[in-house]
């Protein structure tokens, strides 16, 4: 059901002093990427104007998650940043230019890709395909636990 991409990708945040970095370590994958630094958002989280309602809750949900873990705050937008990581949930006009195969996925796979050293891609052939995909990358690559339905039963790592 679930598909990650990148062939050989060995992908794990280690917790800075202030900050989340994802060391990556594959022939074709880039070295690493920031989402908060020294307590500072050094991410930004794109959108596509117009996503249906899983996407756009599934795009808060990662803001707030990251919210929780660090404090820091990840913007919310429609365009690509001009600095920093920008983590691409949904599809959009950058799904264009990622080699994105999606062929043979249910309607609830993703794919977690790290097309280039400042953007990360999560997208699903379905909204709640791209929702489920959010929640994999947070469970996988931030810790989280989703132990019981609500919020008790949620278990955020302070990064």
């Amino acid at each position: 059901m679930r598909h990650l991409l990148a062939p050989g990708l060995i992908c794990a945040f280690i917790v800075a002093a202030a900050g989340l970095e994802c060391a990556c370590a594959a022939d074709d994958a880039p070295s690493n990427y920031w989402l908060v630094r020294d307590g500072q958002p050094a991410a930004a989280v794109v959108v596509a104007e117009g996503a249906g309602e899983p996407v756009r809750r599934a795009a808060e949900l990662f803001v707030a998650t990251v919210r929780e873990s660090t404090g820091a705050e990840l913007p919310v937008v429609h365009e690509p940043p001009g600095a920093g990581t920008a983590v691409f949930v949904g599809p959009g006009p950058w799904t264009d230019a990622a080699p994105v195969e999606q062929e043979g996925l249910d309607d609830d796979g993703f794919d977690i890709l790290f097309p280039d050293e400042h953007s990360i891609l999560i997208l699903g052939p379905t909204d709640y395909g791209t929702e489920f995909g959010v929640c994999e990358f947070l469970e996988r690559f931030v810790g989280v636990r989703w132990l019981l339905p609500g919020p008790d039963g949620t278990d955020v790592p302070k990064h």
